[in-house]
């Protein structure tokens, strides 16, 4: 199953942010020498006639009360790596379409085989954490056909998502308009002279009478009306870095420091845990007062994860260093990252003398230091999606 995530109206939601009133018509506009053009425009832009694609001038005539913004797209970039990197919270196998970006962001997530109440619960997770976490609002498509999954959320209102069933994706997508499919300009005009209005009724033809009108892309588009899309999703790679950076006043006292470190340890640690990686190897570089950056690197024969076994990583190489300066900034970078996978933790290094009750969590936490401990609590059992059978609680077993 394929979840479909529009967020509408992506760049200008991200202006919205600053104090103004949202009321107004807003048009992004970028420049390429002189000449300016439109890639992004608000909800009450769009009731005025405002297209993608056309000049600042016919856009300001369209609507010359609106108030006009110079795109930046470094930063409408930024949040789209955001966008990816909370979509990987929910599956490794994300592809963003660019199409229309950055007016609306699109993104399609691989969810696997789950029931239709996991994959609504997953929705609605995917929508609260792009409102609480990025203060964007998305509607939710979710389907086996790529094509109809993003019908479902084109169509669906904003924070609601909508699943359809295995089987009837077809009949869903019948009434919708044949402007949903990927026409190109010749496409869609020869579609209204022929009287095709409706993906049913494209659908609804004999592929090869489709063919005679359009050629080869015919086939793509008569499959694509009958609701049979057979694309998958395309993932975007993950960063082969996570890096965490922090500069602060100037420190001198080493136990200052070492919270420091493992205050960034934690955030690094938080990094790994979301795209569910471990590093094999860990540098370190320390920015000091009145003197070139001090680096130094470690590679680890276990992988790690855990925020402990980072920090103490860090501590053994600011050991190395023999810092005589004050530091006033941090970066830590993990490389060489691999999934993370479970291990069996050892409980003794030597076969015990005798037959004694151990408190079990306490041994382990002695065995093994560097590692964090969590409680399992049982919530739904029944469940196919983890985070539904099961929860997550840290111990305290020093």
């Amino acid at each position: 199953m394929i979840a479909c995530v529009v967020v509408p109206y992506f760049a200008v939601s991200l202006h919205l942010s600053a104090p103004g009133d949202s009321n107004t018509p807003l048009i992004v506009i970028e420049y390429r020498g002189q000449r300016g053009k439109v890639i992004a425009y608000s909800e009450s832009a769009q009731r005025m006639g405002v297209e993608l694609g056309i000049s600042f001038s016919r856009a300001r005539a369209l609507c010359p009360q609106a108030q006009f913004i110079t795109a930046d797209t470094v930063h409408y970039n930024e949040m789209r790596d955001r966008l990816c990197a909370l979509f990987w919270e929910f599956t490794n196998r994300v592809e963003l379409e660019l199409t229309v970006y950055p007016h609306t962001a699109i993104g399609y997530l691989d969810l696997g085989n789950l029931k239709s109440a996991d994959l609504n619960y997953l929705g609605n997770l995917i929508g609260n954490a792009l409102r609480e976490q990025m203060g964007l609002r998305a509607s939710v498509g979710i389907s086996r056909r790529k094509s109809v999954a993003y019908i479902a959320a084109a169509n669906t209102g904003l924070d609601a998502v909508t699943l359809i069933p295995v089987g009837e994706e077809a009949a869903f997508i019948a009434p919708h308009p044949v402007a949903l499919l990927p026409l190109d300009r010749h496409q869609a005009h020869r579609l209204r002279i022929l009287g095709i209005e409706t993906l049913g009724t494209l659908a609804s033809l004999s592929r090869a009478s489709v063919m005679a009108q359009f050629g080869r892309a015919g086939a793509a588009l008569h499959q694509l009306a009958g609701g049979l899309d057979g694309t998958p999703v395309k993932p975007q790679r993950m960063p082969e870095l996570e890096t965490v950076h922090r500069h602060f006043e100037t420190l001198n006292d080493r136990s200052r420091l070492e919270v420091r470190i493992y205050g960034i340890a934690e955030q690094l640690a938080e990094l790994l845990d979301q795209r569910r990686s471990a590093l094999h190897q860990l540098t370190a570089t320390f920015h000091v007062e009145r003197g070139k950056p001090l680096s130094q690197s470690m590679h680890l024969f276990e992988p790690v994860t855990s925020s402990r076994a980072i920090g103490d990583s860090v501590l053994r190489m600011l050991d190395r260093m023999k810092l005589a300066q004050a530091v006033t900034g941090i970066e830590l970078c993990a490389s060489h990252l691999v999934p993370a996978m479970p291990r069996q933790l050892e409980l003794f290094s030597e076969r015990p003398l005798r037959h004694q009750l151990l408190d079990l969590a306490s041994a382990l936490a002695a065995q093994h230091r560097t590692l964090n401990f969590l409680q399992v609590l049982p919530v739904m059992p029944t469940s196919l999606l983890p985070e539904r059978r099961f929860h997550f609680r840290h111990i305290d077993v020093s």
